[in-house]
């Protein structure tokens, strides 16, 4: 393992397209949906030794190329096990592509209810449509939505959301926030590569946590809070430790 000092940037294309609706006939509603598809070319990752040589002896075969250069062979034995100065190189290389496209959902409506001070309501929503990576041009590409695991290593939940409600009377306001995370699959059985028999825990079933907070402003200066973070003391799903990202 180590470092390249031969990277470059990575580079990328974003694009967003959004709408934000206040209806007239609604007060206090506000409704702003996004759009964003996000092309990463030359990113940065770290191949599997495999891969390398796979690369090198399929693809390349040219002693010259960059990924055989990755490879250094016993002088006397030819061997790639044979002390620190001989193998597979995994430095890190710019030879990834990655994608994602997805919807982004921001909801507002506050409203007041007489006497009994006023409701705001918030909604900030994720939905991903894909998130694919391709570690180098000749491997396969993958849509990592709502899976985790080896090959795709960090949990991608196709939605994610936070949920806010928040009561104001006066100087007192309690807020009770929900957070929820989807499903997620192990990728080795989405992808067929593996049985859901193989897994302890082949989906990790949604998660959802609440938040409850309190303010009160005792005057201009001195404002006295509380809370409970995780207010129904949910444990973290446990899933073993083949879960490769985890």
């Amino acid at each position: 393992l180590g470092g390249n000092p031969d990277l470059e940037p990575e580079e990328a294309d974003t694009w967003t397209y959004g709408v934000l609706w206040n209806p007239s006939f609604l007060d206090g509603l506000s409704v702003k949906v996004d759009y964003y598809d996000i092309q990463i070319d030359k990113a940065i990752t770290q191949l599997l030794e495999q891969d390398i040589v796979n690369a090198c002896y399929f693809v390349e075969q040219d002693a010259s190329g960059a990924f055989c250069q990755l490879i250094t062979r016993s002088p006397l034995t030819g061997s790639l096990n044979a002390g620190s100065t001989v193998g597979v190189f995994r430095s890190f290389v710019n030879s990834a592509s990655e994608t994602a496209t997805g919807v982004d959902f921001d909801i507002r409506y506050a409203f007041e209810i007489g006497d009994a001070g006023s409701i705001d309501l918030g909604l900030a929503a994720t939905y991903v449509l894909e998130r694919n990576s391709k570690p180098a041009e000749f491997l396969a590409e993958y849509d990592c939505a709502g899976l985790v695991g080896n090959t795709c290593l960090r949990p991608t939940p196709e939605w994610s959301l936070v949920q806010t409600t928040q009561w104001t009377m006066g100087p007192a306001t309690v807020q009770l926030l929900w957070r929820y995370i989807d499903s997620i699959t192990q990728d080795t059985v989405a992808f067929g590569d593996a049985d859901a028999s193989d897994f302890a825990v082949p989906t990790i079933p949604s998660q959802s946590y609440f938040d409850l907070t309190g303010a009160y402003d005792l005057n201009d200066n001195w404002t006295l809070r509380a809370g409970i973070s995780n207010l129904f003391d949910r444990d973290p799903p446990i899933v073993g430790n083949d879960y490769g990202g985890t």
